[in-house]
């Protein structure tokens, strides 16, 4: 009955949420753990140090970066196929420092790198070492929502994917902080789908040839590429029911550009795991670390979700239904149209042009198995592997909400870049 169909298409729904937001995103905890980040006074931006990590919805980028003593500006970046991006910067006192670009992950915005403390969040330990700071937001998230002539209404403006962001907003980013700033190369640190862009934008049938001329290194943070062996029993469940395909199916545009789905999703996931999700959150999700910060995990949920296409939930989710790193699949004739082949071309990582990549892995990620991890690392051309570490103990999320016994991981990551890229 029509009835029946509609509750289905719910619970697709909030099924198909708990794909997203645990791929690249780490707060699911805070659904199960805390209650939702009250509003704190605004006078209080101006007298923070660097314990006080509580950020309320209301707070701006900029609010934050000032808020900590650092200079803050904002820029707008075109792609070629009319997206309008913007990006947020830490200028450094020094107009010749080097530059540093930080790109988060799938739902998630520039926050990801602020949200922790002044020593613990990459972003601002970036900063207060001299480096030009600058943060990406992708396509369609709260910050990059325009287009020069597509409406956010529109089915259009959602059809896109992370190899859109690799071939479009990488290359439109990289380009217009290389033009800014007079510099001739920068380094690109990814966070988990933002590992994954780069690693389709480095390729040579990509922006490889132009990208390996504009980044002295990569890099990458949690490396998602294949994802078919993924512990996560959730992301099991999605991929083996076609969850996300059905949502796309049914509703091709915005996926989680409000918060309205967190509410209901905490009370689904109790009800229908008999409150086993309750107690164990995100350990079943994401996997989680006792090196996890509690307090900022609950921060990091001010600006989360940020919002992007359903359509890239659904190219994740083909990694794992299938043992493929590749381009989106549109089924046998639809790829046909779009490829002039009747199977999803292969990205061939054996052509990733950029000369220097760092991957930091983590033991306990429930979604980048230690499997998948060793295949991409055997694809890549061996040369261009500059650096590579497993951190015992991390979770998907301990680089950004890492309490006081993680943050050695901040040391490995200034010490690579201040060997590609010095100040």
């Amino acid at each position: 009955t029509q009835s029946t169909w509609g509750n289905r298409i719910k619970f697709d729904m909030k099924l198909s949420f708990l794909f997203s937001y645990c791929l690249l995103s780490p707060l699911f905890i805070s659904l199960f753990f805390f209650q939702e980040v009250q509003s704190i006074p605004t006078n209080l931006f101006n007298i923070r140090n660097q314990n006080n990590t509580s950020i309320p919805p209301s707070e701006t980028f900029q609010q934050r970066v000032e808020g900590f003593g650092y200079p803050f500006e904002e820029h707008f970046v075109q792609t070629d196929d009319g997206y309008i991006l913007r990006l947020f910067r830490i200028p450094a006192k020094n107009p010749n420092a080097p530059v540093v670009i930080f790109q988060h992950g799938i739902l998630a915005s520039a926050w990801c790198w602020v949200d922790n403390n002044q020593t613990k969040a990459p972003g601002f330990v970036l900063a207060k070492l001299g480096y030009d700071v600058w943060f990406t937001n992708t396509r369609g998230n709260t910050y990059s929502r325009n287009h020069t002539t597509l409406s956010p209404s529109s089915k259009a403006f959602w059809d896109y994917t992370f190899a859109d962001m690799a071939e479009y907003d990488t290359v439109a980013n990289v380009n217009y902080v290389t033009s800014h700033t007079n510099v001739k190369n920068v380094t690109f640190v990814g966070w988990s789908q933002g590992t994954t862009q780069m690693f389709i934008g480095g390729l040579r049938s990509k922006r490889g040839n132009t990208l390996s001329q504009s980044i002295n290194l990569f890099v990458a943070v949690s490396p998602v590429s294949y994802l078919y062996n993924a512990k996560s029993e959730l992301i099991r469940l999605l991929a083996d029911g076609d969850i996300g395909q059905l949502v796309y199916d049914a509703y091709p545009y915005a996926f989680l550009e409000g918060s309205e789905a967190e509410h209901s999703l905490e009370k689904f996931l109790c009800t229908v795991t008999l409150g086993k999700v309750c107690t164990i959150g995100v350990g079943i999700v994401c996997g989680f670390s006792s090196l996890d910060d509690p307090a900022v995990i609950e921060d990091f949920t001010a600006h989360f979700p940020a919002g992007t296409s359903s359509k890239d939930m659904v190219h994740y989710e083909q990694f794992i239904q299938k043992d493929r790193f590749g381009e989106f699949d549109y089924g046998s004739s639809g790829n046909q149209q779009h490829y002039n082949q009747s199977t999803a071309p292969a990205y061939d990582l054996s052509t990733f042009e950029l000369p220097a990549v760092a991957l930091f892995a983590a033991s306990d990620d429930d979604l980048v198995a230690a499997q998948d991890l060793a295949r991409l690392k055997a694809e890549l051309p061996a040369k261009s592997i500059v650096f590579s570490k497993v951190y015992n103990g991390f979770s998907h999320m301990t680089w950004v909400v890492g309490n006081d016994q993680a943050a050695y991981w901040l040391d490995d990551l200034t010490s690579i870049i201040q060997r590609y890229n010095p100040v």
